[in-house]
């Protein structure tokens, strides 16, 4: 963890050198932080990895041989105490909930790298989550929907789920009642215990959840 004792190390990875030299230099007018190893490729990455102690990675995504995405999809669970802040050009949702998926520690896009990522590296150091103002909605959104698809559907009885499934193609209690056959007091007793097992508030996260697990 940054501290003021040991220098937080720091391995910087982006496939062009002179924004890499740029950032190095930036790092290492901060006298708590140092880089330890640059990679210009994501193969590089992962030996780096392997063979040097550090606390953080500043990760680009779109790198060469191995991609950002597949480095962090390859060093999750073997890394527990390494923090990992992505550094891309790419703001669109697709790539930021990607990255969400892959519990990073923050993402600040490229066009903010010399103005904030001093202070980035300092709040996720600090046990925090640091990202561009321009991707608060898109990482609040990642968020809820990893939440939702982490939810285990093993916690639902088998009339439970049938009840998810109706529910989710916009079926009424009356509707699911006169289908199954049981009264439409039996199927609103159901769905309140399906919403708080899945811990959702309204019909529509219980639509997301199910499209998410192919249900419907």
């Amino acid at each position: 963890m940054y501290n003021e004792i040991r220098k937080l190390r720091i391995v910087l990875a982006d496939d062009h050198p002179i924004l890499r030299s740029g950032l190095k230099n930036l790092i290492h007018e901060n006298p708590t932080m140092t880089v330890v190893a640059e990679a210009e490729n994501g193969a590089a990455v992962l030996d780096i990895l392997r063979e040097k102690s550090c606390d953080m990675l500043i990760l680009d995504l779109s790198m060469p041989k191995v991609s950002g995405l597949e480095i962090l999809e390859t060093i999750r669970g073997s890394y527990p105490d390494l923090k990992v802040l992505v550094l891309s050009m790419h703001k669109e949702p697709e790539f930021v909930q990607k990255a969400f998926a892959k519990k990073v520690h923050g993402y600040l896009l490229k066009d903010e790298a010399f103005d904030k990522l001093i202070s980035a590296i300092k709040t996720i150091a600090a046990g925090h989550k640091s990202f561009s103002r321009d991707l608060l909605s898109v990482a609040m959104d990642s968020r809820h929907v990893l939440r939702e698809s982490h939810i285990s559907f093993d916690l639902l009885t088998q009339r439970e789920r049938e009840i998810l499934v109706l529910l989710a193609r916009g079926w009424n209690n009356g509707t699911i009642a006169e289908e199954l056959g049981i009264s439409a007091r039996t199927v609103e007793a159901h769905r309140a215990r399906v919403m708080a097992k899945l811990q959702f508030e309204d019909i529509a996260g219980l639509v997301r959840y199910a499209a998410d697990k192919g249900l419907i």
